[in-house]
């Protein structure tokens, strides 16, 4: 939802876009379906459509905004998809969205055109097949950033998990090499620092500026924002 909320376009004029319109563009603008605990292929648009925008709702939240829409925009209620038969009145907001799907939207709205139950409450299978997404999006977002996040109460960040996992692999390719022979440079492991203690202070005052890098053959230390300056230091213990 960061992903498609901060690529998006609003356009201040016009009649505006229905919660429907938008979470059909934002299913086959990302290829994610936001189904929780719903057995697959079981649930219908309407709890689609309800799980968007209690998502949105939460992540506005969490992320200290008032809602995930841009500064002006008010909710209102719009009557155009009646000729669709699908709701004589849908929550909507008053700006209107530059589809990043458009033909996929005129194809899921053909597809409820053909559909001859239960239009009025939205109340029939999302059966149109979705790509596929980043698999990153799935990820467990379990390295050190984001715990760190968590044990402070806030939302997982794709941003840091990247950084993370990019910061890692940079250490692990290295130290793979130190290991070989191949330089004669730190074998290095992160140290994170213990936090527990830390609590009062952000995510960003604490990681990655408080964690420390550590060469496990001659125990020298350098901070995090140092990384490949040490990662290029010759090492002492490797050079007896």
């Amino acid at each position: 939802m960061h992903v498609y909320f901060s690529s998006i376009r609003w356009q201040p004029a016009g009649q505006g876009t229905t919660m429907l319109e938008l979470f059909v563009d934002f299913v086959f603008s990302t290829n994610v379906l936001p189904v929780y605990k719903v057995p697959g292929g079981r649930a219908n648009v309407a709890d689609l459509l309800q799980l968007f925008r209690a998502a949105m709702r939460v992540l506005a939240a969490r992320w200290g905004l008032t809602s995930l829409f841009p500064e002006g925009a008010e909710r209102t209620r719009l009557n155009h998809l009646n000729v669709l038969n699908v709701a004589k009145q849908q929550h909507a907001i008053n700006m209107r969205v530059s589809f990043q799907s458009y033909d996929k939207v005129v194809e899921f709205f053909t597809d409820v055109l053909r559909n001859t139950t239960a239009k009025q409450n939205l109340q029939f299978p999302f059966s149109l097949q979705l790509g596929s997404f980043p698999p990153e999006w799935k990820a467990r977002f379990d390295t050190t950033g984001n715990a760190i996040r968590a044990r402070r109460g806030h939302a997982l960040c794709l941003r840091t998990h990247r950084a993370d996992v990019a910061r890692s692999e940079l250490i692990r390719a290295h130290s793979e090499e130190a290991d070989a022979g191949q330089v004669r440079r730190h074998t290095a492991e992160l140290v994170p620092p213990d936090d527990t203690a830390m609590l009062h202070l952000t995510p960003s005052q604490v990681w990655p500026y408080m964690a420390k890098v550590r060469c496990v053959i001659c125990g020298e230390q350098s901070a995090i924002q140092q990384l490949r300056k040490f990662l290029a230091a010759p090492c002492a213990g490797s050079l007896r």
